[in-house]
């Protein structure tokens, strides 16, 4: 496995599980669970982008 690559499933993985942090309690609405949950796609595809084009620079916490 290249750097690249896990140098993104550690990013992607910690992204995941912020959001899975955001999905856990009371009061949540689905509306704002589906927004957070689109929201968390698009970070997705940026971030594979941003490998496959060998820009890690921008993979910051």
């Amino acid at each position: 496995m290249s750097i690249s690559i896990i140098t993104f499933l550690t990013y992607v993985f910690g992204h995941l599980n912020q959001l899975n942090l955001q999905l856990q309690g009371r009061g949540k609405t689905i509306v704002d669970m589906i927004k957070k949950m689109d929201s968390f796609t698009r970070k997705l595809e940026l971030f594979q982008s941003n490998v496959a084009s060998g820009r890690l620079y921008t993979l910051q916490h």
